[in-house]
């Protein structure tokens, strides 16, 4: 399953990148996917630091406004050399600037205190809905949504979109508080006209920005996406080290990491080209509008005559015109920003939507017996189910766990198994093996719900979410997995020591049964510092074994056991069952081993099908049970 995904990470994307970005630009779904997410951010913190950077910009803005006069005043008092009346300018002078400092840093500190109280409110929801009915799953190994890189979405571009974010709307305070209050003063000092010619003049470059913002979007979705690929380049060969090395596969792991390296930059390098252009109208506008100011403020001395206009006024007048060319040069400097915010609105954005989408799945019935009709998990197959007249699966509550006409297919709809039935019962223990490929590990995973593609009915027990103990279905998959904590930690496992204690003694009973004591004296490293990485050292064998412990702790009335002891010893596979039908787990396994016969009660023996031209909405595989076994004999 491993190998599978990570082949799905590194080649299956390539299609989609190249689809993944059409149709994303700053456009009106950019605004309303926007819209959503600001509206879900807007907690009360979040409202409270954002007035604050209000109001203190609002003191910085009237602080900055004294600056032009303290300027002036130091000319006139140079020229007529007032030392006495220099020295209180001076004094007053160095209390505005180093209160400007101050506000500068502090509204620079709310920013991203702001940035921190976002991510908090969106990582929290968005963890809330990952790992709520599989979505976890789903993503990763069903290609739900066609979502690349859920984990790169939720990390770095979260972090990027609320960093960014929180620039814009800082950028945008600081630059609407200059536009209102200059745009009165200039309209009062220099008439109506001024203010109109800045406007004016600042929407036609906002207009021709946007145009040259256009291709930055998609290039920044992209990049994202291929910074994920990239990290999961590594992060495989990171998990995978060990086989690498042994199969001799550096070579091929270095020219993987190159494609990936080469495809990243050759982005980035598009993206920088395309940043240029923006920054260059940006700049280009911004520039002009400097001298736009003198233009408006010489247009009534050269073409209104009979009128005075003195010094002071030019004065006045241009640093007015000044300060509001400063208001809308804030906002255009905004491109760069704004046309990155576009890409990462557009991958969290679409993570939000898709998650959603996996709350609203359709469940009927009462919440004592819910009938689970599986519609639009999918995002490839279940349309093409319909198309071959099948049914959707279904999932109820029972007393047993049953398997009624049960029709598995792949993601793409190619049939696996046909009219798979059967009853598992407290005390009657099933095994299922055959060739690989013919669905057995599909089997399990349609039983916990996480496996879709499928008609017929599932019945299973009413599952207690506190306990496993007599009352719940305990699966341990082919991939043993092996939490980062304690060695007490493995055992509980999904639980922990605040909810479930237990004793140094009792662990030791456990690891015990399966010769696995030893592991408590390695618990403790050499610097006294409590081991947490247990899956980077121990064997596959010793990892199972953990895990087994972890069953007879847990003691669940049923357990679905895939390949469990496929690295074990066949005396520690016959200690480990044996000590399962003695704690009274009822048990459905897959193996291959036929020395797990003499511990079930009834054998699904799968084989390929005789029938070589079958359709894709025939299996490949058909099944024929061995029933009455002699356990034990």
């Amino acid at each position: 399953m491993a190998s599978l995904k990570y082949d799905k990470l590194q080649h299956g994307q390539q299609g989609k990148k190249h689809n993944g970005t059409k149709g994303m630009s700053i456009d009106l779904l950019f605004f309303k996917r926007l819209y959503r997410v600001i509206k879900f951010i807007s907690q009360r913190d979040a409202l409270i630091i954002t007035s604050i950077i209000v109001i203190v910009t609002a003191i910085q803005a009237y602080v900055v406004s004294k600056t032009g006069g303290v300027i002036g005043d130091f000319y006139m008092l140079i020229i007529e050399k007032d030392i006495p009346q220099y020295r209180t300018v001076l004094i007053r002078s160095l209390v505005i600037v180093i209160l400007s400092g101050l506000l500068d840093s502090t509204i620079k500190m709310l920013v991203e205190l702001l940035s921190w109280c976002w991510r908090k409110i969106l990582c929290t929801k968005v963890h809330s809905l990952y790992f709520n009915k599989n979505l976890y799953y789903k993503l990763n190994a069903l290609g739900l949504g066609e979502i690349d890189n859920p984990d790169q979405r939720i990390t770095t571009d979260m972090d990027n979109f609320t960093t960014t974010l929180a620039l814009i709307t800082s950028s945008l305070i600081n630059g609407a508080l200059i536009i209102i209050y200059y745009f009165f003063t200039t309209w009062k000092t220099v008439g109506w006209y001024a203010p109109c010619i800045i406007f004016a003049y600042f929407l036609v470059s906002s207009i021709v920005s946007k145009f040259a913002m256009g291709p930055v979007v998609p290039l920044i979705y992209l990049q994202e996406q291929l910074e994920g690929d990239f990290r999961i380049g590594h992060v495989r060969v990171r998990d995978f080290s060990e086989a690498i090395a042994l199969l001799y596969g550096d070579p091929r792991e270095e020219v993987g990491a190159r494609e990936r390296l080469k495809a990243l930059l050759d982005n980035k390098l598009k993206l920088l080209k395309f940043h240029w252009c923006l920054n260059s109208t940006t700049n280009t506008f911004v520039y002009i509008g400097s001298i736009l100011n003198y233009i408006v403020v010489a247009l009534p001395i050269f073409f209104v005559k009979d009128v005075n206009f003195s010094a002071s006024y030019v004065s006045s007048a241009s640093f007015e015109c000044i300060m509001l060319v400063s208001g809308f040069s804030t906002i255009m400097n905004l491109g760069k920003n704004i046309g990155d915010l576009g890409g990462y609105t557009a991958r969290i954005s679409r993570l939000f939507e898709v998650a959603q989408e996996n709350e609203t799945q359709k469940i009927e019935g009462s919440s004592d017996s819910q009938v689970v009709v599986i519609e639009n998990a999918p995002s490839i197959p279940l349309s093409d189910l319909r198309d071959k007249n099948t049914k959707n699966g279904k999932i109820v509550d029972g007393e047993t766990i049953k398997f009624s006409n049960v029709t598995c297919y792949t993601p793409n709809g190619h049939c696996i198994l046909t009219n798979l039935s059967f009853e598992v019962v407290p005390g009657k223990n099933i095994l299922l093996t055959g060739p690989v490929g013919c669905g057995k590990s599909s089997v399990c995973k349609i039983l916990k719900g996480i496996w879709p593609y499928f008609s017929g009915t599932v019945t299973k027990p009413i599952e207690n979410k506190d306990s496993f103990h007599h009352s719940r279905i305990l699966y341990q998959p082919q991939q043993t997995y092996l939490v980062q904590g304690s060695l007490k930690d493995q055992i509980l496992y999904p639980f922990d020591e605040s909810t479930h204690p237990l004793s140094d003694s009792s662990l030791f009973d456990l690891l015990s049964i399966m010769k696995l004591e030893y592991l408590i004296k390695m618990s403790i490293d050499e610097n006294d510092k409590v081991v947490t990485n247990w899956s980077e050292f121990l064997s596959p064998g010793e990892q199972q074994g953990l895990v087994i412990c972890r069953i007879f702790y847990h003691r669940p009335k049923y357990a679905v056991l895939d390949e469990i002891t496929s690295s074990l010893s066949p005396d520690l596979e016959k200690i480990a069952y044996q000590k399962l039908m003695e704690l009274g787990v009822t048990f459905l396994s897959v193996g291959h081993r036929t020395s797990l016969f003499e511990y079930h009660h009834t054998v699904f023996q799968f084989f390929p099908s005789e029938n070589s031209n079958h359709s894709e909405r025939d299996s490949p595989f058909e099944w024929r049970l061995i029933e009455n076994l002699n356990i034990g004999q």
